[in-house]
């Protein structure tokens, strides 16, 4: 089996990344969407350079939000002039960072960010476009996790905007070039992200009506879900095509021309799928009637953002042959001096000993790096990319200190 062969050859815990996968994921999006629509890839979800160069060959574009995460994606092949720089706590060292990279698209997140942006591209005379963040009054309905229609730091309020500030609107070297409206994530059903993406776009011609832009680029997000850590195939979202197309001709009637160029975000669509986990059990104990079942990984290998108290709930699937008792009262723990560090509790699972490996499926997106890694200092797992069954890169995140005078 595929993945005994990995544990053998590059040890325990591992993750491993199928690019064809990813290929799926992608055509299914770009089928789903309105024709001509571009793809930003939104490197956080997971920044793996490997992922990057594939997704931009296949014609995405690079969303970026930190200054290591432009750089991933140059070094990947993504063309600055083609990344957007978005987040809403951009400093002034990003931002001039960015701008002497030639990265040309922003979006703005408050009249603040966007003085910060004007001042300094004029400053260095190098031109830029922005895209302003739009929050929504209300939002689209209340499944996900809601980024907009609510009090948050994303965006400018909907109701307050009135005008662009003169000192932006008469920089010449900054241009206001469209709009930006998340308004929730991880979304599973396609009526739910339908309606969303509907309600954003009759919101961008509203407010592009109110400040008199004709926009270049309307960036409407995203919320596109896929399972977490549980088996289970990605949702279909085929069936929004139809409607978005018809209510982007009804507000935008040249945007099939691309005036506007149409724009989607996706980051655990594309690659959640991609991911699987392998994990070896280290010990096997009683405690008061339970079963612990210990492995070699947790949550600063899978934390699904647990430092926000989102500690996941997971599926294990036993590598090999399964055994034919069950533990009827199974806790699976990972190796972390916390009782927060489990991945399963009270579970009924196989008879396992040390040695045995579980697969932890559809973790391609918002683990590792999402996870708790620096906590207790213990080697990252290795990262396995494999595409039409070769493996194309091996390479391991290490997390080390350096000393020196920092500006």
């Amino acid at each position: 089996m595929q993945y005994l062969k990995i544990v053998e050859q590059y040890g325990s815990p591992a993750y491993v990344y199928q690019l064809d996968s990813i290929d799926l994921a992608f055509q299914d999006l770009m089928n789903s969407l309105p024709t001509g629509s571009r793809i930003y890839y939104s490197l956080k979800s997971n920044p793996h350079p490997s992922i990057i160069k594939h997704l931009l060959n296949l014609g995405a574009k690079a969303e970026v939000s930190s200054i290591n995460e432009l750089q991933v994606a140059l070094k990947a092949g993504a063309r600055a002039d083609e990344c957007l720089y978005t987040g809403p706590g951009k400093t002034e060292k990003e931002v001039r960072f960015a701008i002497m990279h030639d990265v040309k698209w922003f979006s703005i997140e408050s009249w603040t960010d966007a003085e910060r942006l004007s001042r300094l591209c004029e400053l260095h005379q190098r031109q830029v476009n922005a895209i302003i963040r739009i929050n929504p009054s209300k939002p689209a309905n209340q499944v996900g996790l809601s980024m907009s229609g609510i009090a948050s730091q994303f965006g400018i309020d909907e109701e307050g905007l009135d005008c662009i500030p003169d000192h932006i609107c008469k920089n010449h070297w900054l241009t206001i070039s469209g709009l930006h409206i998340y308004q929730s994530t991880n979304l599973m059903n396609s009526k739910d992200v339908e309606s969303n993406l509907k309600y954003s776009i009759r919101i961008m011609a509203r407010i592009c009506a109110r400040l008199g832009i004709r926009p270049e680029l309307l960036d409407i997000g995203g919320g596109f879900g896929c399972p977490f850590a549980k088996a289970g195939p990605r949702p279909d979202f085929s069936s929004i095509k139809p409607s978005l197309e018809q209510v982007l001709d009804e507000v935008f009637p040249q945007w099939r021309k691309g005036d506007p160029q149409i724009a989607f975000e996706s980051g655990r669509y594309l690659t959640g799928e991609s991911g699987t986990l392998i994990t070896t059990v280290t010990d096997v104990k009683t405690s008061k009637n339970q079963t612990f079942i210990i492995v070699d990984t947790g949550i600063h290998h899978l934390g699904g953002m647990s430092a926000l108290g989102r500690i996941p709930k997971v599926a294990v699937q036993m590598l090999e042959y399964p055994k034919h008792r069950l533990y009827k009262n199974a806790t699976v723990v990972g190796p972390l001096c916390t009782p927060l560090d489990y991945l399963l509790r009270e579970v009924s699972l196989p008879e396992a000993q040390p040695g045995d490996h579980y697969l932890i499926p559809n973790v391609g997106a918002y683990a590792l790096t999402a996870s708790l890694m620096g906590f207790l200092s213990r080697e990252n797992p290795v990262e396995i990319v494999m595409y039409k069954g070769r493996i194309l890169d091996v390479s391991r995140i290490v997390l080390s200190r350096t000393e020196g005078n920092y500006n």
